[in-house]
């Protein structure tokens, strides 16, 4: 399992020397414009994560994710694909309504095929945001694993342009599978160009730490 921690965090480090490598414009996590490219890397408590995600057109994204757990010590890699269903452009405020799926090899206590499906939906303006996700993980060999995300979050001010742009925000989780579970995560959203960071603790004690680029 040594191996697996080394693998997955040299992963997670040329992703951040990736995103140090280029310049951002605007605030995407897996759509963008076409050719366009997104980094995210996320930190959920006892769940590190990075994806990168190139836009074929702008409704449509394939990527590359992968995901180490602590405690069981898992390491998930595999492929993913991201489809806009549906989006409204308001005078100052966006809906999207996504579906993406995902296939790749999950090794740990668990070792075999693994996949994701999720459906969200997302609606923000420059004072607030809201966000809804539902998703479904299908491991061979493990129960099946659903997991619900709701977000919500509102500006104090609006920053002048070239500005950072904070929120405060809550996000609340519903775990359905091995561990059935509600947690609540407070957290503060700042937002700079194309670059996007996020800060909490989790009602579980784990620290929330999210970094989103586009380029």
């Amino acid at each position: 399992m040594q191996n697996n921690k080394i693998y997955h965090y040299i992963m997670l480090i040329a992703s951040m020397c990736l995103s140090v490598a280029v310049s951002n414009s605007a605030y995407a996590q897996q759509l963008s414009y076409p050719d366009g490219q997104t980094l995210v890397i996320q930190n959920d408590g006892p769940v590190h994560s990075a994806q990168f995600n190139y836009s074929l057109r702008d409704d449509l994204a394939v990527g590359v994710f992968s995901e180490f757990v602590d405690g069981p010590d898992s390491v998930f890699v595999g492929g993913q694909i991201t489809y806009l269903l549906k989006r409204v452009v308001g005078d100052k405020s966006q809906f999207n309504a996504i579906v993406s799926g995902g296939a790749g090899h999950i090794s740990g206590p668990v070792d075999g095929a693994s996949g994701f499906i999720q459906i969200s939906g997302d609606y923000a303006s420059r004072r607030m945001f809201t966000s809804y996700a539902i998703r479904s993980r299908f491991t061979e060999g493990a129960e099946t694993a659903l997991r619900q995300t709701a977000r919500f979050g509102v500006s104090p001010f609006l920053a002048k342009s070239k500005k950072i742009q904070p929120f405060v925000a809550i996000q609340v989780d519903r775990f359905d599978g091995p561990n059935d579970r509600w947690r609540a995560t407070p957290f503060v959203r700042l937002i700079k160009g194309g670059a996007v960071a996020e800060f909490g603790v989790n009602t579980d004690g784990g620290v929330m730490a999210n970094l989103v680029f586009l380029f």
